[in-house]
């Protein structure tokens, strides 16, 4: 039997010492936030198409966050640090902290109703109570409480997106492997 000579045995070796540093936390890290990034940009279109607000606050507000990395895990989380998001989302009761009502801008006045001293208490229909100012306009509607009806915007861009993120996951990770053997 012949003795046979392997060259490029180093230059393998660094590849695969490479490959190996590439596939721990950094590399799936990457993957996860890749698959995040999907899901925010759906979710943001989905904030688009669904509210009548159209602030963009809520849009704007929405981002991905990689929460942990290691050798063998990565998560990644997309969603929003507004108060109000998780009840557009799920839906929920609103009502008053300190007050009796929720004071609600129906007219032209801004802010709180206490800073404007035109403005007077007049009944109207059932238990809903309304603030006039002296021309007799409705600015504000007074509720005990306030229902909002979900209107979710994360879950479906998760849900109805599956595909393109492990697309884009994939993606990712053939990317950073690549770059690894380089």
């Amino acid at each position: 039997m012949a003795d046979e000579t392997v060259s490029g045995v180093k230059e393998l070796s660094i590849i695969f010492n490479n490959l190996e540093d590439a596939a721990k936390g950094v590399l799936l890290g990457n993957v996860a936030m890749a698959g995040a990034k999907v899901i925010v940009n759906h979710a943001k279109k989905n904030v688009k198409d669904t509210f009548e607000n159209k602030s963009g606050e809520l849009s704007r507000s929405i981002h991905r966050e990689l929460r942990s990395a290691t050798d063998t895990k990565a998560v990644a989380e997309a969603g929003t640090n507004l108060v109000y998001g998780p009840v557009q989302e799920f839906g929920g009761v609103i009502k008053p902290k300190s007050k009796k009502y929720l004071a609600i801008p129906v007219g032209t006045y801004k802010g709180s109703p206490n800073i404007h001293p035109d403005l007077k208490f007049r009944d109207a229909s059932g238990d809903t109570v309304v603030m006039v100012d002296g021309s007799g306009n409705v600015q504000y509607v007074l509720k005990r409480s306030v229902v909002i009806p979900a209107r979710p915007y994360l879950r479906p861009a998760r849900d109805e997106n599956e595909l393109e993120i492990r697309e884009e996951m994939s993606h990712m990770f053939r990317t950073q492997i690549n770059k690894a053997i380089k």
